[in-house]
């Protein structure tokens, strides 16, 4: 009787043990999928639809300013 009374308490522990796994690695499966995902900003619809399709658009952007000279900033030394 004592050795189906162990075998009885084991086979508890067992499963106990068993579903503590699983339960930590769907948890952290589930944290691993949402800190991972990829969140995409809507598209943003075009004021005017090309007329061709192939047709690529471009916007030039002026060069930046160089930065000012100051007292603390003293502009480079032009090259000869």
């Amino acid at each position: 009787m004592r050795g189906l009374f162990q075998r009885v308490v084991m086979l508890a522990l067992a499963l106990g043990v068993t579903l503590a796994v699983f339960l930590f690695w769907g948890r952290l499966g589930n944290a691993l999928r949402t800190a991972m995902e990829v969140v995409y900003a809507e598209p943003k619809q075009a004021t005017q639809p090309a007329a061709d399709p192939n047709e690529v658009t471009a916007t030039i952007v002026p060069a930046a300013k160089p930065p000012a000279c100051t007292k603390d900033h003293p502009c480079p030394a032009p090259k000869p």
